[in-house]
């Protein structure tokens, strides 16, 4: 059965920026800089008249240009195996109202819900031997890395297929004013490094200047927590002055 997904595509050069960012970490499965996308909305295996109802349903979504911009690198896991690592993406107002449109028309269709929710980010690379201090080493030499702003003008349904060489991803319909992802990049050449976000929440482990910020679960008790040796992203450095961590079972 047809695996589909709705995100929108990355121009180009910023596909180029993104590819500097990979090496330097053992184990990682890097995201093809052909397949790196801002997924919107995660449908999953449907069946065939499912496509259409999905496509039916994103066709009445107005979608208007948007500009991105990329900064500051954070993972998703447990923080004794992060498995995803990804950038993050700040889109304003504009991109969270998109998504929830997309939401309420996927949900409209009657399709799958995905209940996580929604952060913007682009997966760079999946975890799986990454060594302790390769990682802590990436992330402290990586944590600023941004990509400057840049407009996207259409999102597509793609649908994935597993190949011999990872995921292949075709589009089966896009919706934008040129239905295809434009725009330009500013100086995109001078890859600019600046502050990722200071917050974050559960499950992400964002990184600020090296370091990642403590998320907490809806009883207010940290999610990160780590033990161990000190490193520029176990709890060691993420909780100063003494302030009281509560560790998680495992």
């Amino acid at each position: 059965m047809p695996r589909l997904f709705v995100a929108l595509p990355l121009p180009e050069a910023v596909r180029e920026a993104l590819s500097g960012l990979r090496g330097g970490l053992t184990g990682a499965r890097w995201t093809a800089p052909a397949n790196l996308h801002l997924t919107l909305r995660f449908i999953g295996e449907v069946d065939g008249p499912s496509v259409a109802d999905a496509l039916d349903a994103l066709g009445t979504i107005d979608v208007v240009p948007l500009t991105l911009s990329l900064k500051g690198l954070g993972l998703f896991g447990p923080a004794r195996r992060p498995g995803i690592l990804w950038i993050d993406v700040d889109g304003g107002p504009e991109l969270i109202e998109l998504q929830r449109r997309v939401d309420a028309a996927i949900d409209g269709a009657g399709l799958p819900r995905d209940r996580r929710r929604f952060t913007p980010h682009i997966t760079l690379a999946r975890l799986r031997r990454a060594a302790d201090d390769r990682l802590d080493r990436y992330l402290t030499t990586h944590a600023a890395a941004a990509v400057p702003p840049f407009t996207v003008d259409a999102m597509h349904l793609f649908e994935s297929r597993l190949g011999h060489e990872g995921p292949v991803y075709s589009s089966l319909g896009a919706f934008g004013g040129l239905a295809h992802v434009g725009g330009s990049l500013d100086d995109l050449d001078d890859f600019a490094e600046l502050d990722a976000p200071d917050d974050s929440e559960y499950p992400m482990l964002a990184t600020s200047g090296g370091r990642v910020q403590p998320g907490f679960d809806g009883r207010g008790h940290a999610t990160t927590s780590w033990g161990g040796p000190p490193s520029p992203w176990r709890d060691a450095d993420i909780w100063p002055h003494g302030v009281s961590r509560r560790r998680r079972r495992r």
